[in-house]
Parts: C-alpha cells; structure tokens; sequence
C-alpha cells in the first residue's frame, strides 16, 4: 500500500513538471496573429530580425514575411579590420535572406550603407544595388536609402508602379537622373545632400511623375537653376543654399510651400530669383538670408497661412505684401518688419484679411516701434495678436524706453475694435511692451484675454502687475501673467 502511494505521488510529481515544462517552453509570439506579430517584427534591425527568424519556423515564416526590412552598416569601436569583416558578414546575411525571401511583398525597405567601412568599394556596390533590385522585386511601396563612400549612384532603370515613397541621402554623392522613358508612380520623392548630375533631373519629374503628391529638396547641389513644373503635385518643400541662382515652382495643385534660401555669404548681384505660380496655395512658408534676389510670387488668392522670415536684401518687398494680402494668418519676424520700412519707408501695406498676427523680434526696442506700428496700421481686422521674443537677454533692449502710450494713441489703430486676445512675451527691458499693452488694455473694447509672459519672474511679475492694476481697462478681459518655460501662470 505504501509503496502504491509512492508511485501514484511520483506520477503526480512528473504529471506537474510536465505540465510546468509545457508553460515554460510554450511560445506566446508564434500564437499572435501574423498582422500583430509582423508590426512588431517591423520595429526591429534587421541583425535582430535574424536572430528571431532561428527561434522556430513559425518565427522563421513570420521574418520571412515581415512588411518592414531595416538594413544598417555598423560601425563598431573594433578598428577597420574588425568592422569590415562585421559588416562583411551583414551583407553575406542579407543576400541569405533576399534569396530565402523570394518575391514575398515588403511595404518598406530602409538601407543605410557606409561604402568607407569595406575593402571592397566597386564589388560592394553592385552587391547592394542588387539587394535594391530584389526589393522592388519583392513591389515595395517605401523605399529609403541612405548612401555614403561612392563617387556617384543610381537607381534602377525601372522602379516598379507598387513604389510610392522614396526616400534617398547621399553625403553629396552624385545622383544620376532616371530614365525619362519609364513612367513613375511615386507620390512621394525627397533627396537630402545630394548632387544632382544635370537639370534633366526636374524633367524627369515633369515628364515621368505624374502622381507626385510631395517633393523635399534638402540642400542639393551641382546645379545652378530649379525648375520644378508639376500637374499633380501638393507640397513642396526646399532648404536651398550656395550657387543656386534660379528657382522656378509652378504647380496648380499646391497647397503648400516650404522654402529657405540660405547663402552663407552676401551677394552683390541682383540677378537672382525666386518664381511662384501656385494659384491654389494655402500655406506659404519662406525664409531667405544672405541673399539678394527678386520674388515674384504672383496671385495667391486661396492664401491661408504665411510666415515670413527675410533678409533685408530682398528685392520688391511691397510686391511680395500684395501678393500675400488675401492670407489670414501672418508669422513675420523682426528682420522682414524692417526690410518692409528700410530707408525710413512709411507706407502702410494694406492687409485687411489678416485676423492672426505673430511677431518675432528680440525685443520690441526703439528701432522697431515705428514699423510695427505702421505694419499694425494695415491690419484692421485683427483679432489675435502674439508677440514673442527669441533672447531673453539683447543689446537692443537697453535701447526700448522712448514710446509711451501717448504715442500708441496718436496711431488711431482701426484693430483695436476687433481685438480680442493678445500674448506679449516680454525680453530684459519691459519698457515698450509694458506701454503697448496698456494702451491695448485700455483702448480695446473687445478684448476676451491678454496673456503676459515673462523671462524673469521675481523682477518682472511686480512691475508688469502693477502696470496692469494702475491700467483704466475698458473691457472685462482676463489678464493673465504667467513664465516661460513652465505651467505657472497667475489670473489678475
């Protein structure tokens, strides 16, 4: 009877080390749904998408199949020998699973290879152009790349109509044009440093990308003019810089521009331009520096949003104001207010469709009052203002003591009537914010809210309390003083 009992327990013992070792070893991940598994699986490189593909062969199905594959070059603090035959093994490894792969549809290929990390440059290339070949192979929809080490580079001759999106930096390596006879359907095309061999690259988006929906140029170079002619594309954006002498944008469908032009030195010539002609553009945003050129931006009649960001240098200002005026909503800075009044200019430009005004400058000093002031003058419809200052701490605000409100009431701004919130940041020197917003706390009738926010909250807060208690407010506006760079913020 004992010895029954030993054997029915020692039965039981292993029947729970049984079913123990079964909780142990049971394999959660292969059980998930291929969609849940496979976005998880797209979050991983592509060393890691490996190692989960040897668990077993549902994971080896799943890493197979997965819709996202990220392959990056590593570059280890080994010495050159050590990385080169790190990464020798990487590629060995991707052509492994190209091949095992086969034509399973991929969503996204990313690719980030640095040709300076192997021996082998020229036989290393065609290596990885073949990978690119078995990725459009496979009807990728995004294709991002990110090339470095080799004198120039370029895509197959035929990109598949699955692709969408491509994506392509290459540390100023040349990109040669597509063939012009093939059709693409990509929605989405942006190049950062690269060298474009020669100006049949716009051609080629003329001609052959009738879908594109948007187009990033990051800092290109190896050309001197850009012209981009485009039935069906929406969004454009630009960070254009050096030798670049023309820039050409003609679009029907555009709804957004966003461009800077950066040179890194002053230029005497004139001869520079900057051509828009977007009938239906929304949203334009512009910065230039260091550049002196003239704009012609035509009629923007379906203009929305604006933000002006200037040189003094550009030609033709009061062109560019007209051709914004049907924008409700105006971002200009301190540089573009002055260009606007250079050389004691104090015509008024009429913006009656503006309703938002934003104002950056350092601080709103002596220099600058007069020209705001005229600017305001073309606004009589505004109903929101925001000043805002980029530095605390400015050389011109020691010089921001000499505009009392009395010279804010000889002004007769039209906007007060509409006004209903304002927010002032105030820099080192209150003296002119504090004035303008007690002239608009005692002019606006209107007015629902005035937010004051200010750099130094012991020295600040009393002075700009006071001003507010002292103010003969003629509305039932919250005031409210609060501090950059926090949450804490006081009603009065």
């Amino acid at each position: 009877m004992g010895r029954k009992r030993k054997l029915l327990g020692a039965s039981a013992s292993c029947e729970a080390q049984g079913n123990c070792s079964e909780c142990v070893t049971s394999d959660r991940f292969s059980d998930l749904p291929d969609e849940v598994a496979h976005h998880i699986l797209s979050l991983l490189t592509f060393k890691d998408l490996t190692r989960v593909g040897a668990v077993s062969k549902r994971c080896r199905q799943l890493h197979l199949s997965v819709p996202v594959v990220d392959f990056r070059s590593h570059w280890h603090w080994l010495g050159r020998r050590e990385n080169y035959v790190h990464n020798l093994r990487l590629m060995s490894s991707m052509e492994r699973y190209l091949l095992c792969r086969g034509d399973n549809r991929m969503q996204r290929f990313c690719m980030d290879w640095n040709f300076s990390l192997t021996r082998r440059a020229t036989q290393d290339y065609f290596r990885v152009i073949t990978w690119i070949h078995n990725a459009l192979r496979c009807n990728v929809e995004e294709l991002d790349l990110c090339i470095s080490g080799v004198p120039s580079f370029s895509l197959p001759p035929f990109l598949p109509q699955s692709l969408r999106s491509l994506s392509v930096r290459l540390s100023m390596v040349i990109f040669k044009t597509p063939s012009l006879s093939i059709p693409s359907n990509l929605r989405y095309l942006k190049l950062v440093l690269v060298k474009i061999e020669d100006e049949r690259f716009f051609k080629w988006i003329t001609c052959c990308c009738k879908c594109i929906k948007q187009l990033e140029l990051v800092d290109i170079q190896g050309i001197r003019n850009i012209t981009i002619e485009s039935s069906s594309l929406e969004y454009f954006h630009g960070f254009i810089q050096n030798d670049i002498l023309h820039v050409n944008i003609s679009g029907e469908k555009l709804e957004g521009i966003d461009i800077c032009l950066w040179f890194h030195s002053y230029q005497e010539t004139s001869s520079n331009s900057l051509k828009i002609f977007a009938p239906n553009l929304k949203n334009l945003n512009w910065n230039s520096s260091n550049g002196r050129y003239s704009p012609n931006l035509g009629k923007l009649k379906s203009l929305e949003k604006v933000q002006l960001f200037l040189d003094p240098w550009v030609n033709e200002l009061d062109k560019v104001l007209c051709s914004i005026c049907s924008a409700k909503d105006l971002i200009i800075n301190e540089r573009t207010i002055k260009a606007i009044f250079k050389d004691g200019s104090t015509a008024v430009p009429i913006l009656d469709n503006i309703c938002n005004l934003t104002v950056h400058f350092t601080s709103l000093n002596d220099d600058l009052v007069p020209a705001v002031a005229s600017l305001l003058k073309g606004m009589p419809n505004l109903n929101f203002l925001s000043m805002k200052t980029t530095s605390s701490l400015s050389r011109d605000a020691q010089t921001s003591a000499g505009f009392g409100i009395e010279y804010w009431k000889l002004q007769n701004l039209a906007f007060l009537h509409q006004l209903k919130e304002v927010t002032i940041e105030y820099p080192n020197n209150v003296s002119n914010e504090l004035e303008f917003a007690r002239y608009i706390l005692e002019h606006a009738q209107n007015l629902k809210k005035m937010v004051n926010l200010l750099h130094f909250e012991d020295t600040q807060f009393e002075v700009v309390a006071r001003m507010v208690s002292r103010s003969k407010m003629i509305s039932t506006a919250t005031v409210v003083i609060g501090f950059l760079g926090c949450k804490k913020r006081k009603n009065l």
